[in-house]
């Protein structure tokens, strides 16, 4: 009896379910009416944008650049409004699930359709409008500027936006709009021009292909991760990149920039941090270990240097390749071998360069790195901070401006990432090119890696820009992606042997298949640097061409394959140096590649190279200087440093000192107990260098607030 209860039961909720199977259909269509209606929403406003913004003249020549623009715009629209009618789709299931005998709590969900859909349509529009606007003034899509109005002086803002705007059209254009969309979607929800389903099968197919569906939708990608914001750069030309962008997910988007953009920018905290009483006290003791002027009032005298004086490079200045690696890893070198080969062609074309090995990365993210280098900047990412339209003194890129040359940056990826094709035009360069560049001068880079086009043809691409005609020295900064997850290469490639040797598997942590793509596309991005340094040497360029290249951190993934430990700190964060010198610009070099160094040291050294009597910023040391007795040393994250003595490392307050077990670059063993004199004024000098970096940027923002406020 309770068997045939319990089955009873089960076939009257089978039975209601499968009744009530009409409202799922219809509210699911009505679903479908409200993606179609917002997708010609933001079809009409990307009409209206380009009429409004486009110059038509320029985009005539970017015919299908235009159509893929639109394909794309569909792709970010599919997100937004999955996302967005998340609570419908909730509403549209548990109006199936349950099974109403009196209309009073269907009525009830028709009133939480209707007034919802209108909530949602009146946010897409207010957005729209006001991105409209926010693009006007900005030239771009919302961004993370758009907190401006909660971080500085929202009053004014408020009443610059009332002076500015017609505030008062808008608002009647939006309450216009609310009555609209509520007619609109009433009719769409009270609408039966739908196909009706009987068919049992029919019924769970349209159910099994529209949730799959919609889930897709929330993705609208195909590749390993979600459809991201560097999708929409799609083109050469910067326009046509932000068609694809609605509000919504720009909005999205800076909202995730925010959140990562939060830059500590409290000097009492930092001095908290470093154990310093006051300003005064963090001065006095930079000036104690890093000048020989004790008596220098102003903290310009503590910052910049002038290189010498050089007749050659004032008559023959050369051009200046700076190729930032993707987890150029020096750990990797050491695993080198004729059958492990991951180097490539760069094997040989190492005899024509100086490597100094005992060297690290300033920072172990991309961006972080970059700041680092271009900037002088501890403080990261500056380009997702409100400050990504200050123009830093401390730029590198300054001195050879100043100097006459023509500065440019290409990279693989798009030009979009982390807001560079904003901030990086701030800091001096002069040209951007991308993925997108690349594509329209190298035709054969077709196939694309998830971050970009490959390796090989961003090589080659600086290498046309080299050989074009030019009647001023270059400085050009190129940035790989191809050594990146998930780690691919190109079909084409024809790879060098990488056999595992049995000692090589007992060292590491992890093997699988995935490892060794990592090695193999390692390999790829080396023989893709031999490529580029072969057809600079072996060609006309050999004679002036001044070539650096490094890693922006170790490889990631080399860290977690074998689980290195204190010891092993330069195994887990070096990344090796490369300098091509021509043999006419080596002169009186005093060359010791053994010395130790970081990031910071790489600018100081170019402009000792490249610019005659040059007033730079001087985060570092030249190191091809004559000075022997220097203590000359790296610094890792502003929080570790090494040089030939050993190894500091600064948390909590506290310091933690290593010596080197056997050669100085090798392994480090612990010195707590009895550190020596060299390594305590190593941890001196790291305490005192990493507080003193942010204050030169905290002061640089400083100052560039004070000048807005002088001029409001």
């Amino acid at each position: 009896m309770t068997k045939f209860k319990r089955s009873s039961i089960f076939y009257d909720m089978n039975a209601s379910l499968s009744n009530n199977y009409i409202k799922f259909y219809q509210k699911a269509v009505f679903l479908i009416r409200l993606y179609l209606l917002a997708l010609g929403i933001f079809l009409i406003s990307r009409i209206v944008f380009i009429i409004s913004y486009g110059n038509f003249s320029e985009l005539a020549n970017y015919k299908l650049d235009l159509l893929h623009s639109f394909a794309t715009g569909l792709r970010f629209d599919t997100v937004v409004f999955t996302y967005l009618f998340l609570i419908i789709l909730f509403f549209v299931i548990i109006n199936w699930l349950f099974v109403y005998k009196n209309g009073t709590l269907q009525k009830i969900f028709d009133v939480l359709f209707i007034v919802t859909s209108t909530i949602l349509f009146t946010i897409i529009i207010l957005l729209i409008i006001v991105d409209f606007y926010f693009y006007k003034f900005f030239s771009s899509h919302f961004n993370i500027t758009f907190f401006g109005f909660f971080d500085d002086d929202t009053k004014a803002i408020i009443k610059s936006i009332w002076t500015d705007y017609p505030v008062v059209l808008i608002i009647f254009l939006l309450l216009l709009a609310v009555l609209i969309f509520q007619y609109i979607i009433r009719k769409l929800y009270y609408s039966t021009k739908s196909l009706s389903i009987n068919n049992k099968v029919a019924k769970w197919i349209f159910f099994l292909v529209f949730i799959p569906g919609y889930l897709f939708g929330m993705r609208s990608s195909v590749g390993h991760v979600p459809l991201e914001f560097t999708e929409a750069s799609i083109s050469a030309n910067s326009f046509i990149n932000d068609i694809p962008m609605n509000s919504l997910f720009a909005l999205k988007n800076a909202l995730l920039e925010r959140s990562k953009g939060r830059i500590n920018f409290s000097m009492d905290d930092y001095l908290k941090y470093y154990n310093y009483n006051s300003v005064d006290d963090l001065l006095s003791d930079y000036k104690h270990l890093f000048t020989n002027d004790q008596n220098r009032s102003d903290t310009d005298g503590l910052i910049k240097a002038t290189s010498s004086k050089n007749p050659l490079l004032e008559e023959n200045p050369p051009n200046v390749v700076f190729l930032l690696l993707e987890g150029l890893s020096s750990h990797q070198w050491k695993l080198h071998s004729k059958t492990f080969n991951l180097f490539g062609s760069l094997e040989s074309e190492l005899k024509k360069c100086l490597v100094f090995k005992n060297y690290v990365s300033c920072r172990n993210l991309t961006i972080y790195t970059m700041d680092g280098l271009l900037v002088n900047s501890s403080l990261s990412p500056l380009s997702q901070s409100k400050y990504l339209n200050v123009s830093f003194p401390s730029s590198a890129l300054k001195p050879f401006v100043q100097n006459g040359y023509e500065t440019k940056f290409v990279s693989g990826g798009r030009m979009n990432w982390r807001n560079l094709d904003q901030f990086l035009p701030r800091q001096g360069f002069q040209s951007l090119e991308d993925g997108s560049n690349i594509k329209e001068n190298c035709p054969e880079a077709i196939v694309e890696h998830e971050w970009g086009v490959f390796d090989e043809f961003l090589m080659k691409r600086i290498v046309q820009i080299l050989k074009s005609p030019n009647n001023k020295p270059q400085f050009i900064f190129g940035l790989t992606i191809t050594n990146h997850t998930p780690y691919k290469v190109p079909d084409s490639y024809k790879s060098y042997p990488l056999v595992l040797s049995e000692d090589l598997k007992t060292q590491m942590k992890l093997l699988d298949d995935y490892v060794l793509q990592t090695f193999l596309s390692y390999q790829y991005m080396c023989d893709c640097l031999g490529w580029f340094i072969n057809q600079v040497t072996e060609s006309g360029l050999a004679e002036n061409t001044i070539i650096v290249a490094t890693g922006d951190h170790t490889s990631h993934a080399d860290v977690n394959s074998f689980g290195f430990t204190d010891k092993d700190f330069m195994d887990a964060y070096g990344v090796p140096l490369i300098l091509y010198i021509p043999p006419k610009y080596r002169n009186n070099l005093n060359v010791d590649t053994l010395r130790f160094g970081s990031h910071k040291d790489i600018f100081p050294t170019l402009y000792n190279l490249s610019l005659s009597n040059t007033r730079y910023y001087n985060n570092g040391d030249n190191l091809f200087s004559p000075d022997t007795l220097k203590n000359y040393w790296g610094i890792y994250e502003y929080n570790s440093a090494i040089n030939k003595y050993g190894c500091v490392k600064y948390t909590n307050n506290k310091f933690n000192y290593f010596n080197w077990q056997g050669k100085a670059g090798g392994k480090l063993i612990e010195s707590n107990e009895n550190p020596s004199a060299e390594i305590i004024h190593l941890g001196e000098m790291l305490r005192a260098y990493a507080a003193f970096d942010k204050y030169q940027v905290i002061n640089q923002i400083s100052d560039k607030d004070n000048t807005l406020r002088k001029v409001k």
